[in-house]
């Protein structure tokens, strides 16, 4: 299983999440005049996870996370699940669906 940081960044390298204005210098992210260090917290915020929910929904899916247990299902027809993951948090299970996707 990936630590945290791991999940970030490979969530973030994933979504390509750097804009116009921001530089990649090893693992931080200059963003304007701020640093992001290293990567948004998408593992274990939900603010942060629900970008990715944002962004797989802009891309034509469907999402629906739940609770007890925590489990994300991500599809684009209701006959075939293209991912799914259970984790002990939504954050952690978006993630993890969303590293599943082709």
């Amino acid at each position: 299983m990936m630590t945290d940081n791991e999940l970030n960044e490979a969530v973030a390298i994933k979504l390509d999440d750097f804009k116009p204005n921001e530089h990649k210098v090893g693992n931080v992210i200059l963003r304007g005049n701020s640093l992001s260090f290293p990567y948004p917290l998408y593992s274990t915020d939900i603010k942060a996870a629900w970008e990715v929910v944002d962004y797989v929904c802009a891309k034509g899916y469907s999402v629906t996370v739940g609770q007890n247990p925590c489990r994300c299902l991500i599809w684009k027809t209701h006959e075939d699940f293209n991912s799914i993951a259970e984790a002990d948090t939504a954050p952690r299970a978006i993630c993890e669906a969303f590293l599943k996707l082709p």
